[in-house]
């Protein structure tokens, strides 16, 4: 049960974070510092879910001098992402267990389960989801 929470967690944030600035800016920039860089080692990789940036990050003694910076901005920015992970774990966790056990993974899905059941939500959680907008939502 728990590894199930924490992979609900992890992909509700995913799609959190891909949609908030500045790691959507972040993201844009990884694709236009590092075109040459990604076209030279990471030409086969399917972009999304991080894979573009695991491939650089494993090339990361070959990278350009124009994507390296990138890469440490988007690092930073991955550490911020894993501390509210960890934060939401422990303000959601019931709410999670509660409400959107069901819910499968992906296309933002958990985000709308516990938005949609916003009225029910502990308080703590309640603020966690109220802080992050992704596009789409609407006011209210």
């Amino acid at each position: 049960m728990k590894v199930v929470f924490a992979f609900m967690v992890a992909a509700f944030l995913t799609t959190a974070l891909t949609a908030l600035s500045p790691g959507y800016a972040a993201a844009h920039n990884v694709f236009e510092s590092c075109g040459d860089d990604i076209a030279s080692h990471c030409e086969t990789v399917t972009p999304g879910d991080g894979r573009v940036f695991s491939c650089i990050y494993a090339h990361e003694d070959n990278i350009s001098e124009s994507c390296d910076p990138v890469i440490i901005e988007v690092a930073s920015l991955l550490d911020t992402f894993f501390e509210l992970v960890r934060f939401t774990a422990q303000e959601c966790r019931t709410d999670l267990e509660t409400h959107c056990m069901e819910v499968e993974m992906g296309g933002g899905q958990i985000y709308t389960c516990l938005k949609s059941h916003k009225a029910e939500l502990t308080s703590d959680c309640s603020t966690m989801i109220e802080s992050i907008s992704l596009p789409g939502d609407q006011p209210g």
